[in-house]
């Protein structure tokens, strides 16, 4: 695998990291009844064994416990008088954000730089 591809891959799936960073934090806020809460989600990347190649990427939920508040005149509230908040952490969220942006400039810094070497390459 070549130096533009393995910067693609990497380009993308920081960009599927920011996106779904980007809902969490749009759902941050967001009430539901109980049970319906929005779970935060996170891009899992498994190892492979052969060098310079990833293995598969999936979007999995990030397994926390609800927000739960006692509400009973919203109308979303059960009949416990509960209304549910998503528990995301935004400092985390945050910080992943950050951790992706840099992962993303460093990706497209391998890109741009193979680039200028087939172009030196070629004007030989």
């Amino acid at each position: 695998m070549d130096s533009f591809a393995l910067s693609e891959i990497g380009m993308s799936l920081q960009k599927q990291q920011l996106n779904l960073i980007a809902q969490n934090v749009a759902h941050a806020n967001t009430v539901a009844r109980p049970g319906e809460t929005y779970r935060a989600l996170e891009l899992v990347v498994t190892n492979s064994s052969e060098p310079f190649s990833i293995g598969q990427a999936q979007v999995k939920e990030i397994k926390t416990q609800p927000i739960k508040t006692f509400n009973p005149k919203h109308p979303l509230a059960s009949s416990d008088g509960f209304i549910e908040r998503p528990n995301i952490n935004m400092a985390d969220q945050m910080m992943k954000m950050m951790m992706a942006t840099r992962a993303y400039e460093a990706n497209l810094s391998v890109f741009n730089a193979s680039k200028k070497m087939a172009q030196l390459v070629l004007e030989r």
